[in-house]
């Protein structure tokens, strides 16, 4: 398996969809979600993608700010990984990832939103 990570452009932001009702359980409908990444991605949020060659299998958003005890950080959100990948150390080799790219955008520190359950 070749996998590769990447920052998912604005433009295909709506591609994550399917793997964000699979996490939330469908908790909102895709009109919702669809307006909602709309205004996200205009603001201080990206989303990186996992992807075994080109399909897509993962996600995790992340948010940029400033946070007053240590400068600019990177809040990880909403991540997934479809079942079939997961158990194989891809979430740790994603979050190495993940970390990289918050430092080469100048951030000093990141955090994990609290456990947010879909039921």
């Amino acid at each position: 398996m070749a996998f590769s990570f990447k920052i998912i452009d604005k433009k295909d932001i709506n591609t994550i969809i399917p793997l964000i009702q699979k996490l939330t359980k469908n908790a909102n409908p895709e009109a919702l979600l669809r307006e909602g990444f709309a205004v996200m991605v205009e603001e201080n949020y990206e989303c990186a993608g996992v992807f075994d060659n080109e399909k897509l299998i993962g996600i995790c958003g992340m948010w940029f700010q400033t946070r007053h005890y240590a400068g600019k950080s990177m809040e990880v959100d909403h991540v997934y990984i479809e079942d079939a990948y997961q158990g194989k150390g891809l979430g740790k080799t994603f979050f190495k990832w993940l970390y990289d790219y918050a430092k080469s955008k100048g951030c000093a520190i990141s955090n994990l939103l609290e456990d947010q359950q879909y039921l």
